[in-house]
């Protein structure tokens, strides 16, 4: 089911994820799971049949670097990935979070997420990457743009719509920044940081919702 294809391509089993969610995509009972199963197809998953060795160097690469926090050893996982099959967008993101994560080197971190959505452009969680690193690096119109972009491709992906709406509070658009944030809290109330600070700005909302301001 979809079910079983998300989780495949969460632990990085690409091959394995795009052939489940293919055969939904097709033959699903229900519209719903069809629909599902095509975007996940679309923004999480390469557009091809991946080499075997670059899947299988790409889950390493997570592991070294996530769970054994070894990320020299992760980043030599990632290039060999990435020569296994260039068209693969994943360990293009993956050394992006390296960078990003465990260097603190947004400019660099920002190339590879760049290269990655060069790659596949339709790779949502690279494109809200970019915005992150972009974001950071005080980008700001470079930022909201790639956060725009993720959520044109997501518009449930609260996390973007959070993100976007403090990068324009910083670019001085705040009304627009606040009405995402509205947004953000409304696709996931636990979002505590924005809800207080909306809360801040507006005072507290008994329905832990959006506020009476937002436009949405």
């Amino acid at each position: 089911n979809v079910d079983l294809g998300t989780q495949a391509t969460d632990d990085g089993l690409a091959n394995i994820g795009r052939q489940i969610l293919s055969t939904q995509a097709e033959k699903a009972s229900s519209p719903e799971a069809r629909t599902r199963a095509e975007w996940m197809l679309r923004h999480r998953l390469p557009d091809h049949q991946v080499a075997k060795m670059a899947e299988s160097l790409n889950v390493t690469g997570y592991r070294l670097q996530h769970r054994l926090k070894r990320p020299a050893e992760a980043l030599e996982a990632f290039q060999r990935a990435i020569a296994a099959d260039p068209t693969f967008s994943w360990p293009y993101n993956n050394i992006g979070l390296l960078y990003y994560m465990n260097q603190n080197d947004d400019e660099r971190a920002l190339e590879w997420f760049t290269k990655a959505v060069e790659v596949n452009p339709n790779h949502l969680r690279a494109v809200h990457n970019q915005g992150r690193a972009a974001h950071r690096l005080k980008r700001f119109d470079q930022a909201a743009a790639s956060y725009s972009r993720s959520i044109a491709m997501d518009p449930a992906y609260a996390e973007a719509h959070a993100n976007l709406g403090r990068v324009l509070v910083e670019a001085g658009r705040r009304m627009e920044g606040l009405r995402e944030l509205q947004v953000a809290v409304s696709l996931d109330p636990s979002l505590e940081q924005e809800q207080r600070y909306l809360n801040a700005q507006f005072g507290r909302d008994a329905r832990q919702g959006p506020t009476p301001y937002s436009t949405r």
